[in-house]
């Protein structure tokens, strides 16, 4: 990641916390919220999200590759991670392996957010425009009116909840869900990652034109990161070595498979001794 890219994601994911009470205060303690309170407790943030926009779309292509990088990383971190929690080792170097790989992963999570929000995805307090549906004479009618973004509803982020103002003053029973859906999708339910072809009937009001980027797994699968791969495989594909993601967690060499089973938990019942002999149950440390 380029180091102007990483500061700016830095300075957007300090605004977003610093801002995190504030955003509490108005909405999760009162029934009802003042749209422009709201949106005004965010300023903080709406301008850290101005300077990593103009940074990534002033190159959204190399934006874009960073933001897969991360993706990568944090696939190959859960892989590296579920590998070496698998071999025996004392408790305390697990421990000490599994908070630093949380924290790496963390991080990784901010900035591929960040990076999210600096292509041209709205951030908690932002003003956008939806286009949903409403109830008339007892049929459903296509409208499209401005909402203020609250959050992510599942680990796709294929839907998204905002706040409809004109549907009411209680940001609860006034929300809608905004879903990624697939080209040519009749909106049901969409399961799984979003599909890069699809789109979402949401914008950012100063870009009504531009496309929202491609929401990304909260939760990466690392199916794809294992040691079968071929040697010709692009280096993108491929698990960066477990140092590099986390650097307490040095991953021990695999165990005779008797002792991964023990690292494990779990137990082995011997066979049943000759008749008149007693019963054992080995358990193997």
């Amino acid at each position: 990641m380029r180091e102007e890219t990483e500061a700016l994601c830095d300075a957007f994911t300090d605004a977003e916390r610093a801002c995190f009470d504030d955003w509490c205060r108005l909405l999760d303690r009162r029934p009802r919220g003042h749209p422009d309170e709201v949106v005004a407790s965010q300023a903080a943030l709406h301008a850290a999200a101005i300077r990593l926009r103009e940074w990534c779309l002033a190159d959204p292509a190399a934006a874009e590759a960073e933001r897969q990088e991360l993706m990568d990383r944090q696939a190959a971190g859960e892989a590296a991670w579920r590998a070496a929690a698998r071999v025996r080792q004392p408790a305390a170097d697990r421990t000490r392996a599994r908070f630093a790989w949380n924290g790496a992963r963390w991080a990784i999570i901010c900035q591929r957010d960040a990076l999210t929000c600096g292509l041209g995805w709205p951030h908690r307090g932002e003003r956008v425009t939806v286009t949903t549906t409403r109830t008339r004479d007892g049929a459903k009618v296509p409208y499209t009116g401005a909402g203020i973004y609250l959050h992510s509803s599942d680990v796709h982020n294929v839907g998204h909840a905002v706040w409809m103002p004109v549907l009411g003053a209680d940001h609860h029973k006034a929300a809608v869900s905004v879903r990624w859906l697939n080209p040519g999708d009749d909106r049901t339910r969409l399961r799984g990652p979003a599909d890069p072809a699809g789109g979402i009937a949401m914008r950012l009001p100063d870009a009504p034109d531009r496309p929202l980027p491609v929401p990304l797994d909260r939760w990466p699968g690392y199916s794809a990161y294992d040691d079968d791969r071929d040697d010709d495989d692009p280096p993108a594909t491929r698990p960066a070595p477990a140092p590099e993601l986390f650097a307490a967690a040095e991953v021990p060499a695999p165990q005779p498979a008797r002792q991964a089973r023990a690292a494990r938990g779990q137990r082995e019942r011997p066979a049943k001794q000759a008749a008149g002999s007693d019963q054992a149950e080995l358990t193997l440390f």
